[in-house]
């Protein structure tokens, strides 16, 4: 499809960028929260996914998510503070209610902020902005209040849009690359 065929929201995460002569190279935008099947449905992105020879993105994703999740966990973690300490009793108080009215998924009925208590505060903030949006665009599409989404969009494989793209590349034996390595990004992220 052209450009001009592309939908609103394809346009603005999805560009081609090109110069002189026939090299082009497409930038796909990561939006961690937006399920896979956006670039699975998209011809634009298949297309481009087809020509390609190389993928790059932000780092090269691990097919492995438990060893991800453990590689990512030493950064996430307090090891020698907690929440409890961090927050006044108010503030804590007001965080456990909430986890426990809207955090829902997991296999529970409400997610316990206990769970959380050793983790950094910017997981937690992560975890209540991917709430929020997975409830905001669920109701777009349709759904009335939806559970916390434990993958945040990803497949049944566990992959997002950028481990989406990282597989299908794989699958086409294409060469894929990451700018940085998971250890870089949690380092900035999280220390």
């Amino acid at each position: 499809p052209t450009w001009a065929q592309q939908t609103s929201f394809e346009k603005s995460l999805f560009w081609e960028i090109s110069g002189k002569g026939k090299t082009k190279m497409y930038v796909l935008g990561t939006n961690h929260f937006y399920p896979n099947d956006f670039a699975k449905n998209s011809p634009a992105i298949q297309n481009a996914l087809k020509k390609a020879k190389i993928v790059v993105g932000e780092m090269v994703i691990d097919t492995n998510q438990m060893r991800m999740a453990m590689k990512m966990l030493k950064y996430m973690y307090m090891p020698n503070n907690s929440l409890k300490k961090l927050l006044s009793p108010e503030d804590y108080q007001t965080l456990k209610k909430y986890f426990k009215e809207n955090m829902k998924g997991m296999g529970t009925n409400g997610m316990s902020i206990e769970m959380m208590d050793n983790m950094k505060p910017l997981i937690v903030q992560q975890m209540l902005i991917a709430n929020k949006y997975m409830e905001v665009l669920n109701k777009k599409n349709g759904e009335s209040k939806t559970p916390l989404n434990p993958t945040m969009g990803m497949g049944a494989m566990g992959e997002g849009l950028d481990g989406y793209v990282q597989l299908e590349a794989i699958r086409q034996k294409k060469e894929v690359a990451g700018l940085e390595t998971l250890e870089d990004q949690a380092e900035a992220l999280f220390n």
